[in-house]
């Protein structure tokens, strides 16, 4: 690693500092914290109709204020604005082995988290001006998804809101598998979606039964 100094800061390319205080707010903790999150936001201004979908996810699931962000500090850390103390990235590096899209920042914090590394989240966020389409983010999630399912098979992972949610519905997936393979549910709610339609609560829905599909494809255990 080129860069010496004894803190590090992460900023996502497609991220746009809103504030001159942005700094200071983060210097401020230099020597206190030995990781800090400051958050994401987003502006209405920069979403259409073709880009709803990745709008609705940010607002409802990303920009969240500290304190609700603080109350499960791993699972609603994102690398793409945080603070780290260096030598403890060079002791707890990014997991290089994760080639496929999707879920690497909650191994780095899970990682962290389990090694006794306090997360510290504050209120300095980054606004998230990269939008994706529709179809775009929705081959992102389905993506990220399929990698979900292999990190947490290599323990990894240990739980998200997404695997816990359908530990909780699993039963109900499988007792109704043909019924949804037979309306072709996935395909239809993927239409909706990729219209900008349903809000998150469909989208929600349509990763589970993503998640319920890799679950069906695994090896079965004898």
């Amino acid at each position: 690693m080129e860069a010496q100094s004894e803190y590090l800061l992460f900023l996502d390319c497609d991220s746009a500092i809103p504030n001159t205080s942005f700094l200071d707010t983060y210097a401020s903790h230099i020597g206190k914290d030995q990781v800090v999150y400051g958050g994401t936001s987003y502006i209405s201004q920069y979403h259409t109709a073709e880009t709803r979908l990745h709008y609705q996810f940010g607002i409802e699931r990303e920009a969240l204020s500290a304190e609700k962000r603080a109350q499960n500090p791993g699972l609603n850390f994102k690398t793409n604005n945080f603070l780290i103390q260096r030598a403890l990235l060079m002791r707890w590096p990014f997991d290089e082995t994760i080639k496929e899209y999707g879920y690497e920042d909650v191994v780095f914090a899970e990682n962290l988290c389990q090694n006794g590394v306090t997360i510290v989240h504050i209120h300095n966020p980054v606004i998230h001006e990269g939008l994706d389409s529709n179809v775009s983010f929705l081959t992102k999630t389905a993506e990220s998804v399929r990698n979900l399912t292999k990190l947490v098979r290599e323990g990894k992972i240990k739980e998200t809101r997404l695997t816990k949610v359908y530990s909780m519905l699993r039963p109900m997936f499988f007792a109704f598998d043909g019924l949804f393979r037979f309306l072709k549910l996935p395909e239809m709610v993927y239409e909706g979606l990729k219209r900008g339609k349903g809000g998150n609560l469909l989208f929600s829905m349509w990763k589970l039964m993503l998640y319920h599909q890799e679950q069906k494809s695994l090896p079965k255990i004898r």
